[in-house]
Order: C-alpha cells, then sequence, then structure tokens
C-alpha cells in the first residue's frame, strides 16, 4: 500500500518517537500515531518520493555500519535529485572539549540520572551509553560517512526552532545534506 503513493515532494520524519511533525509522515516502530515501520530494513517507498528526510537523536541509536548504512541508503533512495536530508544527533565533539578543557558538568544540562557530584568522565559515559546509544558522532565523521552514501553540500546547520526539538538544543549536531 505504501509503494502505491503517487505524490512526490513528500516530507518524512524518520525515528520521530513521541516528536511528531504536522503535515509530515512519520515514522518509527512501536509508536502511536505514526506509521509503524522498522528503518534498519528497506523501506515500502518509491524511489524519489520525498523532498525532505529529517531525523533528530534517532541515527545514534543504530549500529554502525549495518544498521546505520541501511537508513541512509534508503533515506537517500526515496529522496528525489536536489531533495534535503536533515539529521540530528548528539554533539561528541561538545561533550569531549568540555572533559579535555574542564568546563563545569552545570554549564550543560543533559536530562538524565546523573550520580551525585559527576566527574567529567561520569558526564562522558551518559552521553555514549545511556538511552541505548550505539554510536556517537562529530561533525567529521557523520560528514564523511553522508558524502559515502552520496549526499552532497554536506553542511553543520545551527539549530532551527521551526524544525528542531527545543530540548535537544544545546546538545545536538546538526547536519543538512542534499540528493545531487
Amino acid at each position: 500500500r505504501l509503494k502505491n503513493f503517487t505524490d512526490v515532494n513528500l516530507k518524512f520524519n524518520m525515528g520521530c518517537g513521541r516528536y511528531l511533525k504536522e503535515g509530515w509522515f512519520n515514522i518509527d516502530i512501536g509508536q502511536k500515531n505514526c506509521i509503524n515501520l522498522d528503518l534498519r530494513e528497506r523501506l515500502p517507498f518509491s524511489d524519489g518520493i520525498a523532498s525532505q528526510i529529517y531525523s533528530e537523536h534517532f541515527f545514534e541509536h543504530q549500529v554502525f555500519p549495518v544498521d546505520a548504512l541501511t537508513f541512509l541508503h534508503e533515506s537517500f533512495r526515496m529522496l528525489c535529485n536536489g531533495g534535503l536530508f536533515s539529521i540530528g544527533v548528539p554533539d561528541g565533539q561538545i561533550l569531549l572539549e568540555s572533559y579535555c578543557n574542564g568546563t563545569a558538568i552545570n554549564d550543560f544540562e543533559i536530562k538524565a540520572t546523573l550520580p551525585e557530584n559527576p566527574t567529567s568522565m561520569q558526564l562522558v559515559n551518559v552521553l555514549f551509553r545511556n538511552f541505548g546509544h550505539q554510536y556517537i558522532y562529530d561533525y567529521e565523521t557523520l560528514a564523511k560517512i553522508l558524502r559515502e552514501v552520496g549526499f552532497i553540500n554536506v553542511t553543520r546547520r545551527p539549530f532551527d526552532p521551526s524544525m528542531d526539538s527545543e530540548h535537544r538544543r544545546d546538545w545536538t549536531l546538526y547536519i543538512d545534506a542534499y540528493k545531487p
């Protein structure tokens, strides 16, 4: 049924969790009010159907390289020529720089359970190991992977309040990339 869409220029919010976007096809597995699909598998959509694919705080939960690359290749396939792929992941660089520079922990707000008076390394472990994270990215690494998949014009972008989740603003690396 999903392959029979005749529309083009559709917008997909992949791995949306409970953060649904109005006017978008919201996709996740085991979530209410969205299309229930496993994004680690080939998706039942036609090639070139999407003008935009967005994903925020989903990709880091995918095992790299197998599941992560499947998701990126499927997104690339679904995008029309010139289509935008926009992704947000926890920014590993921010946290590691804070660790190396001795930045005070209370300069950062992580919505997680931390031990009392956490050390900098405990904070690093929360980002890297908690929440079901499988792989943490910095700009250089994620941009390289996106280019290897075939995306072009890969650029870091600022937080966009019309698109991104406010509670993820401070810890997120946002990247836009295009299908040629």
